[in-house]
Parts: C-alpha cells; structure tokens; sequence
C-alpha cells in the first residue's frame, strides 16, 4: 500500500514538474477549480436579507466598495475631536 502511494506521489509530483509552465489541461483544470471555489454563492444584503441572485450579489458589492472608497467631505463625517485634530496638523 505505501508503496503505490509513493509510487503515485511522484508520478504526480514528475507530471507538475514537465508540465509546469505549458498551456495544458492540467493547468486549465487546477484554474477550473481554483474558480469554482472562489465563487460567492450567496450573501447577506445590507437589510438583512439573504439572496443568491448574481446581478444583485455584485450590486451590493458594488455598492459596498464605492461607499467605502468614497472619502469625499460631503459622504463621511468625522467625529468633532478628530476632525479638530486633522485640523490643527494641516495647519502645522
């Protein structure tokens, strides 16, 4: 049993080896999976709701992201001792 085991393990580890940098199946297949595992199925929206739609899943992605890089005065508003702080260091 060990024996076929390793046997196996470097037929395995040879086969990666030969074809490590070729456009081939194999490398097309470990891409296959890596994708299929990265895949959001489902997600909890903002309002508690829980949905599986893909168009509404990227939506509150999309909305998500662009609020949290939005760093324009008018969207965030800073606590009165930070905002007096970041002040005071501009003027510095």
């Amino acid at each position: 049993m060990a024996k076929d085991a390793t046997k196996a393990l470097l037929w395995t580890k040879q086969l990666y080896y030969d074809k490590a940098n070729k456009a081939d199946t194999l490398l097309a297949r470990n891409f296959k999976q890596r994708h299929k595992n990265k895949q959001i199925h489902k997600i909890t929206t903002p309002g508690g709701e829980i949905t599986e739609d893909p168009d509404r899943i990227a939506k509150v992605f999309q909305n998500y992201f662009g609020t949290l890089h939005d760093h324009s005065p008018e969207t965030r508003q800073y606590p009165a001792l930070a905002k007096t702080l970041i002040d005071q260091y501009l003027t510095q």
